[in-house]
């Protein structure tokens, strides 16, 4: 059942705007059965958690190896390093004042949360496999963009092919579109 609600989810995910709103349905779903609200929208927002991490740190990766988003990010930055500024300042801020306010409002739920990660996430036994899972995942999607690009006629080497697509996945994990593709206005 399990496996069933997680390919629901990324179904419901592609499908509808935010993409995230079949991981919702998947732990509401996982809550409505267990009887353990809290439970299940942990394990789901650890599970996605742990892959948005994974697919960071590639982007990161990424952009550090490859010359094309070197350069291009090199021309943005420079063009726009105040509103960059601008934008991490608000961002931290807002990070800081919505961390105090959760810790002030749901103590507990902080407490059982930070619980979960340890033992879901951080444990011993645990971690390696987190680890191979969500690196099986994404390297998955990674090739999958690199096989899609090359059915469209795409020519790039393969190496900067799997080197594109971490940046992208990391796009499309933001939940202000629908499976990635957001309108340019």
């Amino acid at each position: 059942r399990a496996l069933g609600d997680y390919y629901l989810a990324c179904f419901a995910n592609q499908a509808l705007p935010g993409g995230v709103l079949g991981d919702a349905w998947r732990a509401q779903r996982h809550a409505r059965s267990s009887g353990r609200r809290g439970a299940a929208w942990q394990a789901v927002i650890l599970e996605r958690a742990s892959g948005q991490v994974l697919v960071g740190l590639f982007s990161l990766f990424a952009l550090i190896l490859m010359p094309t988003w070197r350069h291009a990010l090199a021309s943005f930055a420079i063009s726009s390093i105040p509103q960059l500024v601008l934008a991490l300042v608000i961002l931290t801020v807002v990070s800081m004042i919505v961390v105090r306010l959760v810790l002030q409002r749901w103590p507990e739920a902080v407490a059982s949360f930070r619980e979960a990660l340890k033992l879901a996430v951080l444990a011993r036994k645990a971690w390696p496999w987190q680890l191979f899972s969500s690196l099986l995942i994404v390297a998955s999607y990674a090739l999958v963009f690199a096989l899609a690009a090359r059915a469209i006629g795409v020519v790039l080497p393969w190496d900067q092919l799997l080197l594109v697509a971490p940046p992208v996945l990391l796009a499309m994990l933001i939940p202000l579109s629908v499976a990635g593709w957001c309108r340019t206005w």
